[in-house]
């Protein structure tokens, strides 16, 4: 399948999975949790927690990642022990041998896919003939697009649109607005908070987060990213992650209700507080697995070929 094999030459591209940048949380002698994270909204939880001090008392070291494959590969080379990333790339990389376990959820829902006024565009069965945007092939975004939404409008997405992947967030509503090289994109929070508050004329086609909810009767929306740890460190250092846990815990927890959480995610991400505030309402954070919920998502990924199998619940879950 053309799409699988794109995904596995960019796997076996080079990366540099030297982190962008890194911060120890405590600096006292003793062995210290290797923690690999990404500065994403939705995966803005383990900064909070360190903003509040909740990892004071935890020797923790963090590595920011620029996305979920580099931070998979150092999960590969043994430089990490835990990491937030996506739901997808953990069952991949399981799959391939890489022995991990997901142990908290994060955060779900958040895609959208965006046009402008001017297109005719109304609802997804619209698309038809047009071109949209999308980030990169095999990312839950790209398999909720091909196997979830399109199909659900009887759409195919190899016969019936033009989808044009591997597009930065940040070009898409340029692209979209500016110079007008596609109909829609399917981004998510905070880029579609930021085109509402940029551009005049952005029309919302379909909001993932409330769709699926509804369609599926679930009380999170769909995962997106988990936490996941090495067997290593699960058997070695018991004690430390169980710490790490509950101190990452705490962090979701003051998110979802202290009402000063928006502002602390502001100054993070280094984003406009409003931008913040109207991001929240398509997303979700939680520490709760929802297996149910990613082995959805999974089975997505599956469909498309970007996986090989669904990792086994007794195996891939920390009970």
């Amino acid at each position: 399948m053309k799409r699988q094999k794109l995904l596995k030459m960019a796997i076996v591209t080079t990366l540099a999975l030297t982190a962008a940048a890194s911060f120890t949380a405590n600096a006292e002698e003793g062995n210290t949790l290797r923690v690999g994270v990404i500065k994403a909204l939705g995966t803005v939880s383990p900064y909070v927690a360190r903003e509040k001090g909740f990892y004071d008392d935890i020797n923790v070291e963090f590595s920011e990642f620029s996305d979920g494959t580099a931070l998979m590969e150092a999960f590969a080379a043994g430089e990490l022990d835990l990491g937030f990333c996506g739901v997808a790339p953990i069952a991949n990389w399981y799959t391939k041998g890489i022995d991990l376990k997901i142990i908290a959820g994060c955060n779900g829902g958040g895609h959208v896919i965006v046009t402008r006024e001017d297109t005719g565009i109304e609802t997804v069965s619209d698309l038809a003939g047009k071109v949209l945007a999308e980030p990169n092939l095999g990312t839950v975004t790209d398999t909720l697009l091909r196997d979830y939404i399109l199909p659900e409008a009887e759409l195919d997405p190899e016969e019936d649109l033009t989808i044009v992947p591997g597009m930065k967030p940040a070009d898409m509503a340029i692209s979209l607005f500016d110079t007008q090289e596609v109909d829609a994109i399917l981004t998510w929070e905070p880029y579609v908070t930021q085109a509402e508050q940029k551009y005049e004329g952005v029309k919302i086609v379909y909001d993932s987060a409330p769709e699926l909810k509804k369609a599926f009767g679930t009380e999170f929306f769909y995962s997106v990213n988990a936490l996941a740890a090495t067997d290593k460190i699960l058997e070695e250092e018991p004690e430390a992650v169980e710490a790490f846990v509950e101190a990452y815990k705490a962090g979701v927890d003051y998110i979802n209700e202290d009402k000063e959480a928006n502002a602390v995610i502001a100054e993070i991400l280094e984003q406009d507080i409003s931008v913040i505030e109207g991001a929240r309402s398509r997303i979700d954070y939680t520490y709760a697995i929802d297996v149910e919920g990613i082995e959805r998502t999974l089975q997505w990924a599956l469909d498309l070929g970007y996986i090989d199998q669904i990792p086994s619940a007794e195996e891939f879950y920390l009970n």
